[in-house]
């Protein structure tokens, strides 16, 4: 069974394969004064973001459709821009601004499925062609791959030395500290590692399936193994639940899967229909255990709560990055991985 990437979550401007992929080559500067003003004066007529923004009318056009590509931006029913982003409001200061768009880069598909073939110490061509393939993109993208990379440079997250591009991040940690510290602290340099790390553990023909409130959901889930176990737990769990429910929906049982709640009832609803292997059920409910543990405030024999540790909150996220490889694998490849 073959998913179609975020088969069932709406993208904006769908204009270019799955994702919108309208960038103008405007300043990082530029797109600040736009999403300050926007921010702050709601309004459907671009000339007055214009003149709040200073600017002239077609370099702000430009600089709308960019930030709509990036969910920065939005148009209500009546067709008046909106900041999507509700910590930004007038008088911030331009590095307070900057820090919304460095968090929207990183998150915007096109660029992040450049950064992980640039962790996998790929060329920066090699990456931009990969990437245009993994996402539908045509040649024409080029350019548009070339403005990502620019902003990427300005906003800290690229650096280029001797013509060559890579991440500021060290990448050799990902692998090898992931499971200690390097995630713990949830800062913009933690959700690039968070996320590359999770792209590296699942490949990137799963990781791009995935529907972006899944991919967030399991990063925040890393980033918050330590902080939070209950939090991180609860994020995977309802990551994984997502994935089982829209792959029940894929084959034709979209009505069944209503009627279901959690994990381990859609897992079952699968392993009835011989879609997947009862050795997967078992994963299914391991990891669902975490979870149940954590909804239910006191155990049925005990009349306790569970204590959730931080290794447990680790466990059940690798425990979910296990059995989404493994029933990908087997639903579109039909290998039997664990």
């Amino acid at each position: 069974m073959k998913l179609s990437p975020n088969k069932n979550h709406v993208q904006l401007h769908p204009v270019n394969g799955l994702y919108d992929f309208r960038l103008a080559d405007v300043s990082i500067d530029t797109l600040v004064a736009v999403l300050e003003a926007v921010a702050s004066h709601k309004t459907d007529d671009v000339l007055q973001v214009a003149n709040f923004a200073g600017l002239a009318r077609s370099t702000v056009s430009r600089a709308l459709l960019t930030l709509q590509s990036l969910r920065l931006v939005d148009k209500d029913e009546a067709n008046s821009y909106f900041c999507c982003v509700p910590q930004v409001r007038r008088g911030m200061s331009n590095s307070e601004i900057r820090f919304y768009l460095r968090k929207a880069l990183i998150s915007y598909r096109p660029f992040e499925a450049v950064c992980e073939g640039l962790a996998l110490n790929e060329s920066l061509s090699v990456a931009i062609r990969k990437a245009s393939v993994l996402l539908e993109i045509n040649d024409e993208g080029e350019e548009r791959f070339n403005i990502l990379m620019k902003w990427g440079r300005d906003l800290g997250v690229l650096t280029q030395e001797n013509g060559d591009v890579g991440l500021t991040i060290d990448i050799g940690t990902i692998e090898s500290s992931a499971e200690t510290s390097i995630i713990t602290n949830e800062d913009i340099e933690s959700e690039v590692k968070a996320r590359l790390y999770i792209s590296l553990k699942l490949g990137r023909e799963l990781y791009n399936i995935l529907a972006e409130n899944e991919r967030l959901l399991l990063a925040q889930a890393v980033l918050k193994f330590a902080s939070d176990p209950d939090d991180a737990i609860e994020k995977s769990g309802q990551a994984l639940e997502n994935f089982l429910r829209e792959a029940a929906t894929a084959k034709g049982l979209r009505q069944e899967a209503s009627k279901l709640n959690g994990s381990s009832q859609l897992g079952n609803l699968l392993a009835s229909q011989g879609l997947i292997h009862s050795h997967h059920q078992k994963t299914i409910d391991a990891v669902s255990m975490f979870r149940n543990a954590k909804v239910h405030n006191k155990d049925k024999k005990t009349l306790t709560p569970w204590e959730l540790t931080p290794l447990a909150s680790f466990s059940s996220v690798l425990g979910v990055l296990l059995t989404l490889k493994s029933l990908h694998e087997y639903m579109q490849n039909g290998r039997q991985i664990l």
